[in-house]
């Protein structure tokens, strides 16, 4: 496994700061213990579940390029947008804003 990468230390951050959003994380191909080694040392929790795509199946279906990849999905399960690469917390933000529901205030 990698060292703690900014992007996961970042996502699991903001995960915590927003429980009406839902996270997931996929792994792909790497063997359970060493996903949960890397995951205990975050030191925090990332604030959803962890899939295991040991096929890369995720890779192949939402025709990912390159790594990391981030999707973005609305609450009706709608790809709404998507980040290759390094993730800033501005870039972030301004993909969970696109993807909140709107209020009726708003």
């Amino acid at each position: 496994m990698p060292a703690v990468s900014a992007r996961d230390a970042l996502l699991a951050e903001v995960a915590a700061r927003n429980p009406e959003v839902s996270f997931l994380y996929v792994n792909q191909g790497e063997a359970p213990e060493a996903i949960r080694t890397y995951l205990n040392s975050l030191g925090c929790a990332m604030g959803g579940a962890v899939l295991l795509d040991p096929r890369q199946a995720v890779r192949q279906v939402q025709k990912v390029v390159g790594l990391p990849t981030t999707l973005f999905y609305d609450a009706g399960g709608k790809l709404v947008s998507r980040q290759v690469g390094e993730l800033s917390r501005p870039m972030l933000n301004a993909h969970l804003i696109r993807i909140r529901p709107r209020t009726s205030s708003e």
